[in-house]
Protein backbone atom coordinates (compact mmCIF):
# COMPACT_ATOMS: atom_id res chain seq x y z
CA UNK A 1 0.00 0.00 0.00
CA UNK A 2 1.19 3.32 -1.18
CA UNK A 3 0.47 6.47 1.56
CA UNK A 4 0.62 10.52 1.19
CA UNK A 5 1.25 11.28 4.38
CA UNK A 6 0.31 15.28 4.57
CA UNK A 7 1.35 17.44 7.17
CA UNK A 8 3.35 21.15 8.07
CA UNK A 9 5.34 19.70 11.11
CA UNK A 10 8.45 17.65 10.19
CA UNK A 11 8.66 15.62 13.39
CA UNK A 12 4.49 14.17 13.28
CA UNK A 13 5.45 13.35 9.59
CA UNK A 14 8.55 11.47 10.80
CA UNK A 15 7.08 9.96 13.24
CA UNK A 16 4.04 8.73 11.37
CA UNK A 17 6.49 7.30 8.93
CA UNK A 18 8.36 5.10 11.76
CA UNK A 19 4.86 3.79 13.15
CA UNK A 20 3.69 2.64 10.00
CA UNK A 21 6.69 0.96 9.15
CA UNK A 22 6.16 -0.93 12.18
CA UNK A 23 3.03 -1.87 11.49
CA UNK A 24 3.53 -3.35 7.62
CA UNK A 25 3.41 0.21 6.00
CA UNK A 26 6.71 0.67 4.72
CA UNK A 27 5.78 2.52 1.75
CA UNK A 28 4.77 5.93 3.11
CA UNK A 29 5.62 9.50 1.48
CA UNK A 30 6.34 12.35 3.71
CA UNK A 31 5.21 15.96 2.07
CA UNK A 32 4.91 18.81 4.01
CA UNK A 33 2.13 21.08 1.99
CA UNK A 34 -1.15 20.67 0.42
CA UNK A 35 0.27 22.61 -3.11
CA UNK A 36 3.51 19.87 -2.80
CA UNK A 37 1.11 17.09 -1.98
CA UNK A 38 -1.25 18.32 -5.49
CA UNK A 39 1.85 18.97 -7.20
CA UNK A 40 3.25 15.08 -6.45
CA UNK A 41 -0.16 13.75 -7.46
CA UNK A 42 0.18 15.39 -10.57
CA UNK A 43 3.54 14.42 -11.94
CA UNK A 44 2.56 11.10 -10.32
CA UNK A 45 -0.46 10.65 -12.00
CA UNK A 46 -0.48 13.10 -14.89
CA UNK A 47 -3.62 15.18 -15.92
CA UNK A 48 -5.68 12.56 -17.85
CA UNK A 49 -9.60 13.37 -16.33
CA UNK A 50 -10.24 9.85 -17.36
CA UNK A 51 -8.02 7.87 -15.01
CA UNK A 52 -9.45 5.39 -12.86
CA UNK A 53 -6.61 4.34 -10.40
CA UNK A 54 -4.14 6.18 -9.21
CA UNK A 55 -0.52 5.50 -7.79
CA UNK A 56 -1.79 6.59 -3.96
CA UNK A 57 -3.95 4.03 -2.34
CA UNK A 58 -4.57 5.89 0.39
CA UNK A 59 -3.73 9.57 2.16
CA UNK A 60 -3.64 10.94 5.32
CA UNK A 61 -3.76 14.15 6.15
CA UNK A 62 -3.27 17.15 8.27
CA UNK A 63 -6.35 20.07 8.50
CA UNK A 64 -4.13 23.00 10.07
CA UNK A 65 -1.58 23.97 7.44
CA UNK A 66 -0.53 27.34 6.03
CA UNK A 67 -1.75 28.34 2.76
CA UNK A 68 -4.73 25.66 1.79
CA UNK A 69 -5.93 23.59 4.45
CA UNK A 70 -6.59 19.99 5.08
CA UNK A 71 -10.39 19.82 4.48
CA UNK A 72 -9.19 21.84 1.16
CA UNK A 73 -7.34 19.16 0.09
CA UNK A 74 -9.29 16.05 1.47
CA UNK A 75 -12.28 17.71 -1.42
CA UNK A 76 -9.74 18.28 -3.81
CA UNK A 77 -8.07 14.72 -3.88
CA UNK A 78 -11.98 13.30 -3.64
CA UNK A 79 -12.91 15.04 -7.14
CA UNK A 80 -10.20 13.19 -9.03
CA UNK A 81 -11.30 10.10 -10.89
CA UNK A 82 -8.61 8.28 -9.77
CA UNK A 83 -9.13 8.61 -6.28
CA UNK A 84 -12.95 9.19 -5.93
CA UNK A 85 -12.75 5.94 -3.58
CA UNK A 86 -9.72 5.87 -2.21
CA UNK A 87 -9.32 6.05 1.90
CA UNK A 88 -8.62 9.45 2.96
CA UNK A 89 -7.72 9.90 7.06
CA UNK A 90 -7.45 12.97 8.62
CA UNK A 91 -4.71 12.61 11.60
CA UNK A 92 -4.93 16.59 13.16
CA UNK A 93 -5.46 17.95 16.62
CA UNK A 94 -8.58 19.79 15.91
CA UNK A 95 -11.44 17.47 17.81
CA UNK A 96 -14.63 20.04 17.66
CA UNK A 97 -17.51 19.06 15.42
CA UNK A 98 -17.00 21.74 12.87
CA UNK A 99 -13.90 20.74 11.88
CA UNK A 100 -14.75 16.79 11.90
CA UNK A 101 -18.12 17.56 10.11
CA UNK A 102 -16.61 19.08 7.24
CA UNK A 103 -14.07 16.64 6.64
CA UNK A 104 -16.37 14.24 6.14
CA UNK A 105 -18.46 16.64 4.41
CA UNK A 106 -15.13 16.83 1.66
CA UNK A 107 -14.85 12.90 1.44
CA UNK A 108 -12.76 11.66 4.69
CA UNK A 109 -13.05 8.49 5.25
CA UNK A 110 -11.78 8.35 9.03
CA UNK A 111 -10.71 11.08 11.88
CA UNK A 112 -7.44 10.66 13.93
CA UNK A 113 -7.13 13.39 16.95
CA UNK A 114 -3.39 13.80 17.39
CA UNK A 115 -1.36 12.61 19.85
CA UNK A 116 -2.67 9.30 18.09
CA UNK A 117 -1.96 6.10 18.86
CA UNK A 118 0.76 4.33 16.70
CA UNK A 119 -1.69 1.13 16.81
CA UNK A 120 -4.39 2.88 16.21
CA UNK A 121 -3.35 4.54 13.31
CA UNK A 122 -2.45 0.87 11.16
CA UNK A 123 -5.76 -0.63 12.69
CA UNK A 124 -7.79 2.52 11.15
CA UNK A 125 -5.76 2.12 7.76
CA UNK A 126 -7.12 -0.71 7.50
CA UNK A 127 -10.55 -0.49 8.44
CA UNK A 128 -10.95 2.74 6.43
CA UNK A 129 -9.65 0.53 3.57
CA UNK A 130 -12.29 -2.29 3.92
CA UNK A 131 -14.94 0.35 4.19
CA UNK A 132 -13.70 1.89 0.73
CA UNK A 133 -13.68 -1.41 -0.99
CA UNK A 134 -17.29 -2.13 0.42
CA UNK A 135 -18.53 0.68 -0.40
CA UNK A 136 -16.93 0.73 -4.26
CA UNK A 137 -18.24 -3.13 -4.55
CA UNK A 138 -21.82 -2.10 -3.48
CA UNK A 139 -22.28 0.32 -5.65
CA UNK A 140 -21.17 -1.93 -8.37
CA UNK A 141 -22.52 -5.05 -7.35
CA UNK A 142 -25.76 -2.98 -7.20
CA UNK A 143 -25.86 -2.16 -10.90
CA UNK A 144 -24.86 -5.32 -12.15
CA UNK A 145 -26.79 -7.17 -10.07
CA UNK A 146 -30.07 -4.64 -10.89
CA UNK A 147 -29.17 -5.03 -14.78
CA UNK A 148 -29.56 -8.86 -14.22
CA UNK A 149 -32.36 -8.76 -12.03
CA UNK A 150 -34.04 -6.75 -14.96
CA UNK A 151 -33.13 -8.82 -17.56
CA UNK A 152 -34.54 -12.53 -15.96
CA UNK A 153 -37.75 -11.14 -14.32
CA UNK A 154 -36.27 -11.89 -10.96
CA UNK A 155 -37.67 -10.36 -7.77
CA UNK A 156 -35.82 -7.28 -6.84
CA UNK A 157 -36.78 -6.44 -3.51
CA UNK A 158 -33.42 -6.70 -1.96
CA UNK A 159 -31.99 -3.97 -4.76
CA UNK A 160 -34.56 -1.75 -4.22
CA UNK A 161 -33.80 -2.03 -0.04
CA UNK A 162 -30.02 -1.64 -0.63
CA UNK A 163 -28.35 1.75 1.32
CA UNK A 164 -26.87 2.60 -2.22
CA UNK A 165 -24.39 5.53 -2.09
CA UNK A 166 -25.43 9.09 -3.46
CA UNK A 167 -22.49 10.27 -5.56
CA UNK A 168 -21.94 14.15 -6.22
CA UNK A 169 -24.09 15.53 -4.22
CA UNK A 170 -23.01 17.93 -1.44
CA UNK A 171 -23.07 16.53 2.23
CA UNK A 172 -24.08 13.55 0.95
CA UNK A 173 -22.52 10.25 2.47
CA UNK A 174 -22.14 6.54 2.34
CA UNK A 175 -24.26 5.18 5.40
CA UNK A 176 -21.10 3.86 6.70
CA UNK A 177 -19.17 6.91 6.55
CA UNK A 178 -22.02 8.24 8.55
CA UNK A 179 -21.95 5.55 11.16
CA UNK A 180 -18.05 6.48 11.06
CA UNK A 181 -19.01 10.08 12.01
CA UNK A 182 -21.48 9.82 14.56
CA UNK A 183 -18.53 7.07 16.10
CA UNK A 184 -15.94 10.16 16.33
CA UNK A 185 -18.14 12.51 17.92
CA UNK A 186 -19.59 9.47 20.35
CA UNK A 187 -15.88 9.19 21.07
CA UNK A 188 -15.33 12.53 21.78
CA UNK A 189 -18.16 13.33 23.89
CA UNK A 190 -20.17 15.68 20.97
CA UNK A 191 -23.82 14.60 21.69
CA UNK A 192 -25.51 17.88 20.18
CA UNK A 193 -27.21 15.48 17.08
CA UNK A 194 -30.54 15.24 15.65
CA UNK A 195 -31.78 12.41 13.13
CA UNK A 196 -34.70 13.44 10.15
CA UNK A 197 -35.20 11.05 7.70
CA UNK A 198 -37.35 11.94 4.47
CA UNK A 199 -38.97 9.50 1.87
CA UNK A 200 -39.29 9.63 -1.82
CA UNK A 201 -42.50 8.47 -1.68
CA UNK A 202 -43.27 6.72 -5.15
CA UNK A 203 -39.88 5.27 -4.58
CA UNK A 204 -41.15 1.65 -5.08
CA UNK A 205 -42.94 2.67 -7.92
CA UNK A 206 -39.85 4.75 -10.08
CA UNK A 207 -37.65 1.61 -9.23
CA UNK A 208 -40.21 -0.99 -10.96
CA UNK A 209 -40.84 1.29 -13.45
CA UNK A 210 -37.17 2.74 -14.66
CA UNK A 211 -33.46 0.87 -15.40
CA UNK A 212 -31.07 0.85 -12.44
CA UNK A 213 -29.24 3.96 -14.23
CA UNK A 214 -33.00 6.13 -14.46
CA UNK A 215 -33.53 5.27 -11.06
CA UNK A 216 -30.24 6.30 -9.48
CA UNK A 217 -30.51 9.61 -11.44
CA UNK A 218 -33.58 10.13 -9.47
CA UNK A 219 -31.79 9.34 -6.29
CA UNK A 220 -29.36 11.82 -6.79
CA UNK A 221 -32.17 14.29 -7.84
CA UNK A 222 -34.11 13.98 -4.79
CA UNK A 223 -30.84 13.43 -2.37
CA UNK A 224 -30.32 17.24 -4.56
CA UNK A 225 -32.88 18.39 -3.35
CA UNK A 226 -33.05 17.64 0.15
CA UNK A 227 -29.47 18.83 0.79
CA UNK A 228 -30.55 22.21 -0.57
CA UNK A 229 -33.66 22.92 1.93
CA UNK A 230 -31.17 22.43 4.81
CA UNK A 231 -29.77 26.56 4.19
CA UNK A 232 -27.65 27.66 7.08
CA UNK A 233 -27.82 23.95 8.92
CA UNK A 234 -24.82 21.65 9.33
CA UNK A 235 -25.97 18.16 8.56
CA UNK A 236 -24.68 15.11 6.59
CA UNK A 237 -27.11 13.25 4.78
CA UNK A 238 -27.50 9.06 3.83
CA UNK A 239 -29.61 7.21 1.49
CA UNK A 240 -30.25 4.16 3.66
CA UNK A 241 -32.57 2.67 0.93
CA UNK A 242 -35.94 2.00 -0.11
CA UNK A 243 -35.88 5.99 -0.95
CA UNK A 244 -34.97 6.83 2.94
CA UNK A 245 -32.66 9.70 3.63
CA UNK A 246 -31.67 10.01 6.89
CA UNK A 247 -29.59 13.60 8.12
CA UNK A 248 -27.71 13.90 11.26
CA UNK A 249 -28.05 17.62 12.28
CA UNK A 250 -25.70 19.40 14.18
CA UNK A 251 -28.03 21.10 16.93
CA UNK A 252 -25.74 23.63 18.10
CA UNK A 253 -25.89 25.09 14.16
CA UNK A 254 -29.17 27.20 12.71
CA UNK A 255 -32.23 24.90 12.41
CA UNK A 256 -34.02 23.52 10.02
CA UNK A 257 -36.65 25.78 8.71
CA UNK A 258 -40.16 24.60 9.91
CA UNK A 259 -41.82 24.57 6.48
CA UNK A 260 -38.69 22.96 5.35
CA UNK A 261 -41.35 20.18 3.87
CA UNK A 262 -42.98 23.04 1.95
CA UNK A 263 -39.67 24.08 0.46
CA UNK A 264 -38.81 20.36 -0.31
CA UNK A 265 -42.10 19.58 -2.15
CA UNK A 266 -42.02 22.49 -4.23
CA UNK A 267 -38.48 22.45 -5.45
CA UNK A 268 -39.53 18.11 -6.38
CA UNK A 269 -42.52 19.40 -7.91
CA UNK A 270 -40.69 22.40 -10.09
CA UNK A 271 -37.66 19.35 -10.65
CA UNK A 272 -40.93 17.52 -12.11
CA UNK A 273 -41.23 15.34 -9.26
CA UNK A 274 -45.19 15.30 -9.10
CA UNK A 275 -46.79 14.75 -5.74
CA UNK A 276 -49.77 12.52 -5.83
CA UNK A 277 -53.38 13.22 -5.26
CA UNK A 278 -53.33 13.23 -1.03
CA UNK A 279 -49.74 13.10 -0.13
CA UNK A 280 -46.28 14.53 -0.79
CA UNK A 281 -43.58 13.43 -3.37
CA UNK A 282 -41.43 13.70 -0.27
CA UNK A 283 -42.28 12.96 2.91
CA UNK A 284 -40.56 14.39 5.80
CA UNK A 285 -40.29 12.52 9.43
CA UNK A 286 -39.97 13.94 13.06
CA UNK A 287 -36.53 15.11 14.47
CA UNK A 288 -34.93 12.68 16.73
CA UNK A 289 -32.83 12.54 19.72
CA UNK A 290 -31.70 9.06 21.72
CA UNK A 291 -32.45 10.09 25.43
CA UNK A 292 -29.44 11.19 27.92
CA UNK A 293 -29.32 7.84 29.30
CA UNK A 294 -28.50 6.56 25.55
CA UNK A 295 -26.24 9.66 24.33
CA UNK A 296 -24.00 6.78 22.73
CA UNK A 297 -26.65 4.93 21.24
CA UNK A 298 -26.41 6.39 17.72
CA UNK A 299 -28.43 3.46 16.55
CA UNK A 300 -31.46 4.53 18.12
CA UNK A 301 -31.56 7.80 17.14
CA UNK A 302 -31.19 6.46 13.06
CA UNK A 303 -33.47 3.94 13.83
CA UNK A 304 -36.06 6.33 15.10
CA UNK A 305 -35.75 8.13 12.48
CA UNK A 306 -36.51 6.20 9.87
CA UNK A 307 -39.52 4.52 11.87
CA UNK A 308 -41.03 8.34 12.21
CA UNK A 309 -40.77 8.90 8.53
CA UNK A 310 -41.72 5.05 7.87
CA UNK A 311 -45.04 5.68 9.93
CA UNK A 312 -45.95 8.99 8.19
CA UNK A 313 -45.77 7.47 5.18
CA UNK A 314 -47.76 4.63 6.46
CA UNK A 315 -50.76 7.43 7.26
CA UNK A 316 -50.09 9.98 4.92
CA UNK A 317 -52.28 12.86 4.87
CA UNK A 318 -51.74 16.86 5.59
CA UNK A 319 -49.02 16.00 8.09
CA UNK A 320 -46.37 14.15 5.98
CA UNK A 321 -45.03 17.15 4.91
CA UNK A 322 -44.95 18.91 8.55
CA UNK A 323 -41.82 18.55 10.94
CA UNK A 324 -43.12 18.45 14.53
CA UNK A 325 -41.16 19.82 17.95
CA UNK A 326 -37.99 17.58 17.93
CA UNK A 327 -39.03 13.84 20.01
CA UNK A 328 -37.22 12.30 22.82
CA UNK A 329 -37.53 8.86 21.72
CA UNK A 330 -35.07 6.48 21.87
CA UNK A 331 -37.35 3.57 21.36
CA UNK A 332 -36.17 -0.22 21.28
CA UNK A 333 -36.16 -0.22 17.05
CA UNK A 334 -39.83 -0.18 17.68
CA UNK A 335 -42.24 1.70 14.90
CA UNK A 336 -44.03 3.54 17.66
Amino acid sequence: MKILSVDDDELILELLVESLAMHGFDDVVPVESAQGALDLIKALDGDSPDQETGVFDCFLLDIQMPGMDGIELCARIRAMPAYKYTPILMVTTLSDRKHIEKAFAAGATDYITKPFDQIEVGARIRLANMLVKEQRRGLQTYFLATSIASSSGDDRSALFQAPVTVEGVDKVVDVLVLENFLLQLSKKGLHQSAAIAFKFYAAQEAFNSHSEEEYYNLLELVAKIISESFGETNFLLSHFGCGIFVAVIDRGSPPIAQDIGKKINDAAEKAGIKPGENWPAIVVGDMVEVPIERKDDFHAMLLDATASVAEKSYRLGKTAGEVNKIATKGLKFKVF
